[in-house]
């Protein structure tokens, strides 16, 4: 039924129940599972270091979390804080780090064929494109990345894919607890 399956992993508690089940019914079926990380251009250092440590990785990242510029208050137009610029290396580690997690974690339940890509795109637009050029099938999703206000402003990543997708979407709700 399934050939391709992609789920996106961005080390939230969401994305990783995603990729739990992703990996089980790419086992089930013998299907070949595509990861993606889109850079994290949203989050802030901390929220980086947060889910560099909740991956197990912050210690492999701490030299490139540690490297970021601060662009003074009133400098940048508009801007009435300092600015902190997370420097790409850093998204790019982080992001590369997550999906040989994510590589890792599927190859030792049993899946055959894993890629992964990176990919530096607005997170439903990169998804989709992936998505069409690659014969993606099924994609798996979180039910949600961002918080809540977020979300209301921005909408939701994973509607973004229901709406926008050629093919079967499963929005995999992570435990509150």
């Amino acid at each position: 039924m399934f050939s391709n399956i992609l789920v996106s992993v961005d080390g939230s508690k969401q994305s990783a129940c995603a990729l739990d089940v992703a990996v089980d019914v790419a086992r089930q079926y013998q299907a070949g599972l595509h990861l993606v990380h889109v850079l994290l251009r949203e989050c802030s250092i901390d929220d980086l270091r947060e889910i560099a440590e909740r991956a197990g990785v912050a210690g492999e990242v701490s030299e490139e979390l540690a490297n970021v510029e601060i662009v003074p208050a009133g400098f940048a137009p508009g801007a009435d804080v300092p600015i902190v610029v997370v420097p790409d290396s850093a998204l790019e580690k982080v992001g590369a780090l997550l999906l040989e997690k994510g590589r890792e974690k599927a190859a030792g339940a049993g899946v055959r064929e894993v890629r992964t890509a990176a990919l530096d795109d607005e997170p439903a637009q990169g998804i989709l494109g992936y998505a069409d050029a690659n014969g993606i099938d099924l994609i798996v999703t979180g039910s949600r990345g961002r918080g809540p206000l977020k979300t209301l402003i921005l909408g939701s990543v994973s509607h973004d894919l229901i709406e926008g997708s050629s093919c079967p979407c499963l929005v995999v709700k992570a435990d509150e607890g």
